[in-house]
């Protein structure tokens, strides 16, 4: 799709939320339904995650 190349030229700065879920068709559901989200929502989520601590080993190396 057209996302990689957004990001190539844009990448992201921060990741802001993250949650587990048991099957990659549970996670892709969810993310569907954040996306769906409007502006205002997406970021009152993302706030009250950012007190979450995010240790290294929980985000895939971007290399």
């Amino acid at each position: 799709g057209k996302g990689a190349r957004f990001f190539c030229s844009s990448p992201a700065l921060a990741l802001v939320y993250v949650e587990q879920w048991p099957s990659k068709g549970d996670a892709l559901r969810h993310e569907r339904l954040i996306k769906k989200l409007r502006k205002s929502a997406k970021e009152a989520l993302a706030a009250s995650y950012l007190n979450v601590p995010i240790h290294e080993g929980d985000v895939a190396s971007s290399v």
